[in-house]
């Protein structure tokens, strides 16, 4: 069962565990309606005909393949269990490099003295009632806490590693086609330590626009700035 939010309650959190596979598919069965209505909303924010969106999105799912095939199975199950097309599925995980106009979105902070790590979401408004809690256990026990929109793997969250990752994002220039922020947060949400996630970071190099702040309770943080081909990094404390 899932909730929705509304002004004073937020949405129960959707617990998801097993294989990529077995999170996907209780994934897209349990917001099946929240996930067609999620697509309905981008559709036109893509500002293409539906042929180029297909084959934009799947371009994106060969990158998400080769980046995270784990999480490519999870988006594949999503779209299977919640009765849609494949390729839309792809082109919401990549929905903030496909969106035809780019705006800012969001404030994120971190506090290095307190090891604080927080932010905002600002989006467009149906998104305050769509916006969903993910509470995704892995086979090997890792667990992770993510809101996200119905449909898309990850965004802001922490883990149960003492890891966490928001997200500022910014306006680029020119085509972004490297590994979808989403998928990003995601896979940083999913390492194990802080070092796995600068590993992942170094993987998924640059093609994005956003800011994106990952940091540790141990103390460890990193700023990273992305606009299209160019990346500006930025290291806060001790590791």
């Amino acid at each position: 069962m899932t909730e929705t939010a509304d002004d004073k309650h937020p949405p129960a959190p959707l617990r998801l565990s097993g294989t990529p596979e077995d999170i996907g598919h209780a994934h897209g069965e349990a917001l099946k309606a929240q996930i067609r209505e999620t697509i309905a909303i981008y559709s036109p924010l893509f500002g293409q005909d539906e042929k180029a969106v297909e084959a934009a999105a799947l371009r994106f799912r060969e990158t998400i393949v080769g980046f995270a095939p784990e999480l490519a199975r999870e988006i594949d199950a999503i779209a299977a269990a919640a009765d849609v097309p494949l390729f839309r599925l792809y082109a919401l995980n990549a929905r903030s490099e496909m969106l035809s106009r780019r705006a800012p979105e969001c404030t994120a902070l971190y506090a290095p003295e307190a090891h604080i790590l927080a932010q905002n979401w600002d989006w467009i408004e149906p998104f305050e009632r769509l916006f969903t809690v993910l509470d995704i256990t892995h086979e090997d026990g890792r667990r992770i806490l993510t809101a996200t929109e119905p449909g898309i793997v990850g965004k802001i969250g922490l883990n149960a590693a003492g890891l966490g990752v928001c997200l500022n994002f910014m306006v680029a220039g020119g085509p972004l086609n490297g590994v979808p922020i989403h998928i990003l947060l995601r896979a940083l949400l999913d390492a194990g330590s802080y070092r796995d996630g600068l590993d992942v970071l170094e993987r998924a190099g640059d093609g994005r626009a956003g800011n994106v702040l990952f940091a540790s309770r141990c103390g460890g943080a990193l700023s990273v700035e992305y606009a299209g081909a160019q990346m500006r990094r930025i290291e806060i404390g001790d590791r």
